[in-house]
């Protein structure tokens, strides 16, 4: 019988104390991701989604090799990072389909994707994906403010999706591009 209690103790920590104890290096990290969205905007910077769990073996190692080494924090100190826990937040998971973990997606302040990484990434790999982003979202930023809180305007999408393709993120240029030819059908 004090077996059976003592594995219902230590299960009920594990489901409720650790899901919201995952690894973040350091104060840079919010665990919210309206929070972070909202910084992103405030900050005019581009946003670092990790997308992990505390069960999940990949994500720990992640943690360790990558985002509390040095080189990491120093890569990252122009971005928002936001730890996503796919088990208290599926709603956002689910709205970038997220598929596996660890997934990294870097969006820009109003969430368009401009890199995706599903599985486990090396420092090497993070540092590459940082120093591939724009220096500044300020042109991008200046145009997506004056849609906010409106329909998108089809020229601002245009300009928007060009300044990506001009960044080196045709992905994310094309997805505007699509949004700016369906509003222009409307």
């Amino acid at each position: 019988m004090w077996l059976l209690s003592r594995r219902l103790a230590l299960s009920l920590i594990v489901v409720f104390c650790i899901p919201t104890c995952l690894p973040a290096s350091g104060e840079a990290w919010t665990g919210s991701y309206e929070a972070g969205i909202k910084l992103a905007r405030e900050l005019r910077r581009p946003v670092l989604l990790d997308f992990a769990a505390w069960w999940c073996g990949s994500c720990l190692r992640m943690e360790r090799e990558v985002y509390a080494k040095s080189q990491f924090v120093q890569a990252a100190k122009n971005l928002v990072l936001v730890r996503v826990d796919v088990d208290h937040d599926p709603r956002t998971a689910s709205a970038y389909k997220i598929r596996q973990i660890p997934t990294v997606i870097f969006i820009d302040p109003w969430g368009t994707v401009l890199v995706r990484r599903e599985r486990r990434a090396r420092l090497g790999d993070m540092l590459e994906m940082i120093k591939a982003l724009p220096a500044t979202m300020m042109p991008a930023v200046a145009d997506l403010e004056r849609r906010s809180g409106s329909n998108p305007n089809p020229e601002l999408l245009l300009r928007v999706g060009s300044f990506y393709l001009r960044a080196g993120f045709p992905a994310a240029a094309h997805d505007l591009f699509e949004r700016a030819s369906e509003e222009r059908e409307r």
